[in-house]
């Protein structure tokens, strides 16, 4: 009787062991995928001639939507929001000019891409969107910018529906300085310019249900 309560543990430990390897790979049954979740922005630091411009790092949140496209390739859409500060400081003395709160929301589609799947999934991501400046001063207007991303996560399926997810992204807001149209004989070509030194970087975490 001993030996049979012994056994007891190892044979639990072996069925945790089998139904965690059971656990199906995300990556292998493309469905739609919802994930709130909440992260951390670090903001830019912006210098010219005359003053630095600072936007503060933040606490955001949004929602990520991915839905099938092909093989281990997915659509992503994307939204996201963060309530900042904006600070304006002269660049010989450092003495503070102007200060305000920001709202920054960004929203974009694109996809991920699997590089390695099983129980955790490891993926790359590219998105491309606009994102919306919003400062709370009547005589400053808000402004919204083109901007790409770039980004590397990982999920972890506790079950079938639910996951966690982890992700870290790049995201780069670009200005348009510059256009011009150019038409031929063998059809016309669009030409754009820009610049962009607002470089934000966010990471966060999230819940993941599939439907």
């Amino acid at each position: 009787m001993a030996r049979e309560r012994g056994t007891m543990p190892n044979r639990q430990l072996v069925l945790g062991l089998l139904l965690l390897c059971a656990t199906p790979a995300w990556a292998d049954e493309p469905t739609f995928t919802l994930t709130p979740y909440a992260g951390y922005l670090l903001g830019p630091n912006v210098e010219t001639d005359t003053s630095k411009v600072r936007i503060r790092d933040s606490r955001d949140v949004g929602l990520r939507l991915d839905f099938p496209y092909r093989g281990n390739a997915l659509w992503r859409l994307v939204y996201a929001r963060s309530n900042t500060r904006l600070e304006q400081r002269d660049a010989t003395s450092g003495n503070l000019q102007d200060s305000f709160n920001l709202r920054v929301e960004y929203l974009q589609l694109g996809g991920i891409g699997y590089f390695e799947t099983g129980r955790t999934s490891q993926y790359v991501s590219s998105t491309l969107g606009l994102t919306h400046y919003t400062p709370n001063v009547a005589s400053i207007s808000s402004e919204t910018l083109l901007t790409l991303s770039l980004g590397l996560g990982a999920q972890l399926a506790l079950n079938k529906q639910w996951g966690l997810e982890a992700q870290g992204r790049l995201l780069l807001p670009v200005q348009i300085t510059g256009g011009s149209l150019f038409c031929g004989p063998g059809g016309c070509r669009l030409e754009l310019s820009g610049q962009s030194s607002l470089l934000h970087a966010e990471l966060s975490a999230g819940v993941s249900f599939r439907f």
